[in-house]
């Protein structure tokens, strides 16, 4: 029973081998050897996708899928860091603007002087700040403003280190 018999083609399929002998006028005899772990399924030889990937084939064309879920993914969430960064100091530059007072500070004869900072062209109706550009066409509005920051000088305080803090980020100071 131990005659030599010439080997047409031996693969494997995780634990299980199957072994294709050749005789000169029989069909071939197939030969299974199953592994320990094996739940007893052995894949047929040909046109099944767990055989294609065991060949090279296989490989390349798992490659090539690979490659177009990458592009898939960059395309549909694509971030630009510049833009992030220029959109980021844009909108600190508009916080900027809008915590500006409208006022300035003078000293007086040893007393602190709170005026307008707002100016107006003459012969125009628009008055403009002249520490951060602002326009307003509401005088009523900004005499307003100057009497709350005159009697609330903490709040001033308060207001003029979150703007030095803002400026220091900008890099205008």
């Amino acid at each position: 029973m131990s005659e030599e018999r010439e080997v047409l083609d031996i693969w494997s399929v995780g634990n299980a081998q199957r072994i294709e002998f050749a005789e000169s006028k029989r069909q071939p005899e197939v030969a299974f050897a199953l592994g320990e772990a094996s739940t007893g399924c052995v894949a047929g030889k040909g046109g099944k996708v767990v055989d294609m990937l065991w060949d090279w084939k296989g490989w390349v064309v798992t490659a090539i899928a690979a490659i177009a879920a990458m592009i898939a993914i960059r395309g549909s969430i694509r971030f630009d860091i510049n833009e992030w960064l220029k959109d980021r100091r844009k909108r600190q530059e508009e916080t900027l603007r809008s915590l500006c007072p409208h006022i300035s500070v003078e000293e007086q004869d040893g007393d602190l002087l709170i005026r307008s900072a707002q100016i107006s062209p003459s012969g125009t109706t628009v008055w403009q700040c002249q520490s951060c550009g602002d326009l307003t066409h509401d005088k009523h509005a900004i005499d307003q403003g100057t009497r709350y920051w005159a009697e609330n000088p903490d709040a001033l305080v308060k207001r003029q280190r979150r703007i030095e803090k803002l400026a220091r980020k900008l890099g205008r100071m």
